[in-house]
Parts: C-alpha cells; structure tokens; sequence
C-alpha cells in the first residue's frame, strides 16, 4: 500500500475527475481501479482579473472618480467578489506593462505597486473565475498570456470580457487573435473604431431576460428601466456580428 500527492486544479468553482491507476502483474480485478469523483472550492468567492487602461475622470459621489474605481467598487460592494485590479500607467500606453493597483487615495489617484505584475504562469492565471480587459492594446500582453487565457475560458469555464476604450477591438488591434474568438464581434483590421458620439442602446427582447440586463424580476419594470437606459457616452462601431451572437 502506498500513498501520494494529487495537485487538482482549482481555477473552477467545481469540476468532475476521474482517477485511474495502471493494472499491476497478477490483480484479480480491474474494477477497482478507477474512481470517479466530484470537487467543488470551499469559498463562493468570485476572483476577478480586472485590467483597465483609461485614466478619465468621471462624477461620482461629490467627486470625480477615476474610471478604474466603478467596477471594483461594484464588486466589493457585492460580497461574494474578489478583484486584483492592474492599470496602465498613463492614457493610450500601448505596450506598456500593468501596474497592480491597491485602490485609490482620497483625491480619486490610482495607488500602484508597479513591483507586481501581471501572472507570470498558466497556473496563477488559472486562480480566476473572469477576465476583464478595458481599453488595453493588445500589445501589452505576451502570446503566452493571451493563450493562457483562451485556455482558462474554453477549457476551465472561466468568463471573458472586453470593454470598449481607445484601445479596445478593431483599434487595439485584436484582429485574428486568440482572444477574438471568445468575444462576439469580429474585429476587423480596419473597421470603424472608438466613437465619442453619445448613443442610446437599444437593447433586443432576445436579450432582455440575460442575467446582466436582469435590473428586475418584473419583467415590465426591467422593460421599462432598459427603454429609458441613459445615453453611452462612447461606442466601437463594429458592424460585424458572429453567427449565432445577438
């Protein structure tokens, strides 16, 4: 009899093996030897690698908030998130490296640890449960960080989303990569780019029932919050849908 150590993975929230071990001269049976087994993480904490690259100001509280605060404040606020937040370190930086942030000072300034960066190994980025990329060209990351991700959503279940900005879709030039194929538009080498238009969205009845656009469990007060959503003050203008994607 022996005994050993089994690392199993732990970047989803559940997940179903299967052990199996080689047959040994003279066993009488098989059967024994492979077993079926269900794991699920202690915590119900949602991790969140979130990497935004826009450094504008917006009202907020009294103040003008910087963009990179919005979401992870949403996620505390939540209970059940976590976030590790990584910012550039100036408008537009294409291809400079994220700087991890700790949150931001009392006058709304990112407070950055550029001695921390990005996950450096498959396994660590496989710590998180969604991936979020605002306005960041893609030239900030390496190829074997964008096929780490990939990895992490079509293999593990993680979630993917890009966010739109300066250097987001077409105009961060994410045509033809990895990470195009888990995001619903096509992003075409020379499309139409980032717009500072204002635009009222229009959101299809197809999607009104998504757990995003799920403001509501009455569905006429949810109808009626969409119809009267405040304009976007920015848009990509990305005309080409994938099949399938409304």
């Amino acid at each position: 009899r022996a005994s050993f150590t089994w690392p199993v993975p732990t970047g989803l929230r559940a997940g179903g093996y299967t052990l199996k071990s080689a047959a040994l001269p003279g066993e009488v049976t098989l059967v024994d030897n492979e077993a079926s087994f269900f794991v699920s993480l202690a915590t119900r904490q949602v991790r969140v690698l979130y990497m935004e690259g826009s450094q504008s100001r917006h009202p907020y509280d009294g103040g003008m908030a910087h963009a990179c605060e919005f979401l992870p404040t949403a996620f505390a606020e939540s209970g059940d998130i976590e976030c590790d937040l990584f910012t550039l370190p100036y408008q537009d930086a294409r291809g400079e490296p994220l700087q991890y942030c700790r949150g931001v000072d009392a006058s709304h300034e990112p407070v950055r640890d550029p001695a921390r960066t990005l996950p450096q190994r498959a396994e660590d980025w496989a710590a998180y449960d969604v991936v979020i990329v605002s306005d960041i060209d893609k030239e900030t990351f390496t190829p074997e960080q964008m096929e780490w991700v990939r990895d992490l959503t079509l293999q593990r279940g993680a979630g993917f989303c890009m966010i739109g900005g300066n250097l987001s879709f077409d105009t961060g030039r994410y045509d033809q990569t990895v990470w195009e194929k888990l995001i619903p538009v096509d992003c075409t080498a020379f499309g139409f780019g980032h717009g500072w238009r204002p635009i009222r969205p229009i959101f299809p009845a197809s999607v009104r029932s998504h757990p995003i656009l799920r403001l509501d469990d009455d569905a006429a007060v949810r109808d009626a919050m969409l119809d009267c959503h405040p304009l976007c003050k920015g848009y990509h203008d990305v005309r080409r849908l994938k099949p399938g994607a409304v």
